[in-house]
């Protein structure tokens, strides 16, 4: 009889995503050896946040391998090259392992066979799978499940801490594609979506799930820029999003900004928001930017001290930093 136990163990401590504003969302990272499972539609970022996660890994010398049913080896490091991460360098140390093949190029049981090979002659800390729905046009929903359930218990054992991904049906849904195995068997869920807000679409990301640690039930927006995955601000302005019919109830951050800038500068103040704004609305940004009022002698003191102190107020409440802003209307 096939021992069925569940004997592998659970570590305490927790490793950082290489997202910087994610591990904090997720209450300071992911546990070692925990399985995080991203899911969205195309073109959010999913395998962007996997790339991260990686790159986090092997600039601590940890060996990562990157399994995609999606992309090729030579598509996958010219998408990172955008982000100057150097990730074919640190395949050439032997840090670095791409398995790239197409899912019904072998038997469910197959690739679980030569994953096990190659975790057991190369050893990585850090693991992706991208993506698990690629598998769902060649095999069915029971061997799925059970495909799943093997691999996740047996990165456990290991001690391998992954990132996998999948498909959600539509550009703005949130129902997952492999919903009835994934989301059972994995540590953690983060779900990347489209929201239309103020007639333009944007891109934001919610922690729906972390097994054993607290973490933000916000949902934050993000940008991919040349420096990876940038988290903003928490939408609080907004209800509905997750049922895909948003509604602006408030204020957003940047509104309440201007307000405080037009309020303390008076008319200029406005065009001098969308002028720091189009740099960067940071807590660090803001305060250099008010620092430099006071220097020049266009604020007094006291002033510029209540300036500050509201201006990081507001972003404090949205505990957004950095913050994402466009410039002006």
């Amino acid at each position: 009889m096939t021992n069925s136990s569940l004997n592998y163990s659970a570590s305490n401590v927790k490793v950082p995503t290489g997202i910087p504003g994610l591990d904090e969302m997720c209450g300071g990272g992911v546990f070692e050896s925990s399985t995080t499972l991203i899911t969205g539609p195309s073109g959010t970022g999913k395998t962007t946040f996997c790339m991260h996660f990686v790159k986090e890994g092997l600039k601590n010398g940890e060996r990562a391998l990157f399994i995609s049913f999606e992309e090729s080896r030579a598509q996958l490091l010219r998408d990172a090259m955008v982000f100057s991460w150097g990730l074919e360098e640190y395949e050439q140390k032997g840090l670095l392992t791409f398995v790239c093949k197409y899912p019904e190029g072998a038997f469910l049981d197959e690739h679980l066979s030569e994953f096990k090979k190659i975790l057991k002659t190369f050893k990585p800390k850090r693991l992706v799978i991208d993506s698990i729905s690629s598998l769902q046009s060649s095999f069915t929903e029971k061997e799925l499940g059970k495909f799943s359930k093997k691999i996740l218990s047996l990165l456990k054992e290991e001690g391998i801490t992954s990132f996998l991904t999948t498909a959600t049906v539509g550009l703005m849904s949130t129902e997952m594609l492999s919903e009835s195995h994934l989301s059972i068997f994995t540590d953690n869920i983060l779900l990347l979506k489209y929201v239309e807000t103020g007639g333009a679409l944007s891109t934001v990301v919610s922690v729906i799930k972390t097994r054993g640690s607290h973490h933000d039930n916000k949902l934050r927006t993000y940008e991919i820029t040349p420096d990876g995955v940038v988290l903003g601000g928490a939408l609080s302005a907004y209800e509905g999003i997750m049922a895909g019919a948003t509604r602006k109830v408030g204020p957003t951050t940047q509104e309440t900004l201007k307000e405080e800038f037009v309020r303390t500068l008076g008319p200029m103040g406005e065009i001098e928001f969308y002028k720091l704004a189009r740099k960067t609305l940071s807590r660090k940004g803001i305060t250099k930017y008010i620092d430099s009022l006071l220097s020049d002698g266009i604020l007094k003191k006291a002033k510029a001290k209540k300036f500050k102190e509201n201006c990081v107020s507001i972003l404090m409440e949205d505990h957004a930093e950095p913050f994402i802003a466009t410039g002006g209307e």
